[in-house]
């Protein structure tokens, strides 16, 4: 796991071997040298003298700061996708501040992460996509002559009995072509058909296409 104190104190320590290599003998370089113009020049102040203490919240949040760490956790402005809320942006943005990402290493992270749940969400419809022809496939195949006129009569039911709300979720999750859930609704669709005749009612509506069928019509 990425620790930002391990990787300031090898920062240090390389530093440290440097000066030490620059100064041969091993003694303390003095603060203040003579330029070439035989003026003194200040000795440019080093980037960390030393790690914060630990629970010294403001001496990590001004490392934080000089690492890039921006001002306020909406300063990452993380990139959202198409269509998003960017709820779990504004979430993963107030996150990252609390560990001290810096700014370009959190929009980095947030794009491998968009392109991964596009790449996630596309696999997922291309398997659902083949499962719901399979399933057409297997149903037509036991269905034989009978398959317009049996889904015809299970698409009522599940018109008669399921809210569009119902209806929206079974496009969605690829049940409504379940061959299980069909039959059962055309169960479902042949005792209504019966009741109807009973009662002196037309027995089904006209005929609907496999689309609608399937993936519900009202």
């Amino acid at each position: 796991m990425f620790n930002i104190r391990e990787l300031i104190r090898v920062y240090m320590n390389e530093a440290g071997a440097e000066d030490l290599a620059a100064g041969g003998d091993g003694q303390q370089q003095p603060s203040s040298l003579l330029g070439g113009d035989g003026q003194q020049q200040q000795a440019t102040e080093p980037f960390l003298a030393a790690l914060p203490e630990e629970g010294d919240t403001e001496g990590w949040s001004n490392l934080y700061a000089k690492l890039g760490r921006p001002e306020s956790a909406d300063g990452y402005e993380l990139p959202v996708p198409e269509g998003d809320s960017g709820e779990f942006a504004g979430a993963a943005a107030g996150r990252m501040f609390e560990l001290g990402i810096s700014k370009s290493q959190a929009q980095g992270i947030a794009e491998w992460y968009n392109t991964q749940q596009a790449q996630a969400i596309e696999q997922y419809q291309q398997q659902q996509a083949q499962k719901n022809t399979e399933n057409v496939a297997a149903i037509r195949k036991e269905w034989g002559n009978n398959f317009d006129a049996n889904l015809a009569v299970a698409n009522k039911a599940v018109s008669v009995y399921l809210p569009p709300e119902a209806i929206a979720a079974l496009n969605e999750t690829g049940l409504g072509s379940n061959p299980h859930f069909v039959k059962a609704f055309l169960k479902i669709g042949q005792s209504l058909s019966e009741a109807k005749v009973i009662n002196g009612e037309p027995s089904q509506s006209g005929p609907k296409s496999t689309a609608d069928i399937f993936y519900g019509s009202n």
